[in-house]
């Protein structure tokens, strides 16, 4: 056993984070959740993977062989609503394309593949925000595994929880994420681990971060996983981009967000895998744009602080004008 001495504790500390960190499975996802300026936020995601090999129980690049190739786009659109300031609703959907090719195969499937639901609470210390999220995710359709259509998602339920923590200090944004994701189908449930940092201008932001996860709760499969690649290997050309067993990866992302007027903003993140086990071995690009509306924290706020006057009750004004005659009578009969 090694021990640290005073003036490698940093170090020590380092490796350990780094230990942990190279040891988990990649999850990917957009940016952390933003404050909503306006009432709503209706954001759309395209989301394309491409791929030609895989990593191994081992790690190591397979090709898929015989041409193989699997490709898949997903657009997820999404609807956010700001409730009471620091509360953000969203539901939406994921519509996508997948496309496996394999010597003479081609396969392809269009449809939408899940719906969701999912909420976010910002709170706010100081210089400090804390966002508790969680996604509902609900797939449209299972995997048949006599069935001969490609993969398009997991097609597997799903529930993520985490929580975000980002240090707001001027133009850099420190942040992290700690989370979970429970699957049904006894899949492998995963706990998932962001960190990342983004240096923001005024009309443009840049960011890069490195997500990962692993299974803590194996799949049912572990021990057979060859029933996953009879299927995977049909239908997907190979591929472990879906319904593989325990994944493992690590990912890198690089991206950037522009804001191209007060209600519109864009952006695009490119995913660079490091390494892994068991999944598929390609390169992500996601697009965002986002486009708010209706009224805003401000509007809102001088809702709130505007009450209407209280009215005098009838009651009240009866007793005000029968005081007022005795008043005046009082007068005249002194006047005479």
């Amino acid at each position: 056993m090694t021990l640290c001495t005073a003036n490698e504790i940093i170090e020590c500390l380092m490796l350990a984070l780094l230990s942990i960190l190279f040891s988990i499975y990649q999850f990917s996802a957009a940016q952390y959740p933003e404050p909503l300026a306006y009432e709503y936020r209706l954001a759309v995601q395209p989301s394309y993977f491409s791929s030609s090999e895989n990593l191994n129980n081992d790690g190591q690049k397979i090709p898929l062989g015989n041409g193989g190739k699997f490709t898949n786009l997903t657009t997820r659109t999404s609807l956010y609503y700001n409730w009471l300031d620091r509360v953000q609703i969203l539901a939406g959907a994921d519509f996508a394309y997948s496309q496996s090719t394999r010597g003479n195969e081609d396969r392809s499937n269009l449809n939408f593949s899940e719906v969701f639901v999912g909420s976010h609470y910002f709170y706010r210390k100081k210089n400090i925000l804390i966002i508790p999220d969680a996604l509902l995710a609900l797939a449209t359709s299972e995997v048949d595994p006599n069935g001969d259509e490609v993969l398009m998602s997991e097609h597997a339920h799903s529930l993520s929880l985490g929580i975000w923590s980002i240090y707001e200090a001027k133009k850099f944004f420190p942040y992290a994420y700690l989370g979970t994701k429970l699957m049904s189908d006894d899949r492998a449930w995963l706990y998932l681990l962001r960190l990342g940092l983004r240096y923001q201008l005024s009309e443009f932001s840049l960011f890069a971060e490195i997500s990962n996860s692993a299974p803590y709760k194996d799949d049912k499969n572990v021990l057979t996983p060859q029933d996953r690649w009879f299927v995977t290997d049909r239908v997907n050309g190979g591929s472990y981009k879906f319904y593989s067993v325990n994944p493992e990866m690590i990912d890198f992302s690089l991206g950037s967000n522009f804001l191209l007027s007060e209600k519109f903003k864009a952006g695009v993140q490119i995913g660079l895998p490091i390494s892994g086990r068991r999944v598929a071995n390609g390169l992500s690009i996601m697009f965002n744009l986002s486009m708010n509306f209706g009224s805003t924290s401000e509007v809102r706020d001088i809702l709130k602080e505007k009450k209407p006057s209280k009215s005098k009750t009838p009651a009240k004004q009866k007793q005000f004008f029968e005081q007022t005659e005795d008043e005046d009578q009082e007068l005249f009969e002194e006047s005479k």
